[in-house]
């Protein structure tokens, strides 16, 4: 007799995308991911590494304090978290959304909470985004 056990996860669906660009001294990847209860996004992760070649590591310094700054001087709203770190050559930033939790608030430009995953799906590739 095979049992089969069902985490908090039952239920759910996540869509992964990610983005790869390349700027003067710096590679940014940014994946997004997506769970949906249902029909509707109930989570939001994003993770940007953004990496530095070695003539422009002097910079991440200066980068970081901009983005912490930024996330600082900005009312998040309930649900939205947002943690900043470095390394030698890079900077993550970590955005959660809990999209239950919003109230009457935006996600931002991230994604449009209402659509449906494929909508998502095809809004997030038609902006440079892979998704599986």
């Amino acid at each position: 007799m095979t049992i089969l056990l069902c985490t908090s996860a039952c239920g759910t669906k996540k869509l992964v995308c990610t983005q790869k660009g390349s700027d003067i001294g710096k590679k940014t990847e940014t994946t997004l991911e997506v769970s949906f209860d249902g029909k509707n996004a109930s989570k939001i992760k994003e993770k940007i590494m953004i990496t530095f070649e070695d003539e422009y590591k002097d910079a991440i310094d200066s980068y970081y304090k901009v983005l912490e700054e930024n996330y600082k001087g900005t009312s998040l709203g309930e649900g939205i978290s947002v943690k900043i770190s470095k390394g030698d050559d890079n900077i993550h930033v970590n955005l959660n959304v809990d999209v239950k939790k919003q109230k009457d608030q935006e996600t931002g430009n991230l994604i449009d909470t209402s659509a449906t995953r494929s909508e998502i799906k095809k809004s997030l590739e038609e902006n440079g985004y892979t998704c599986k």
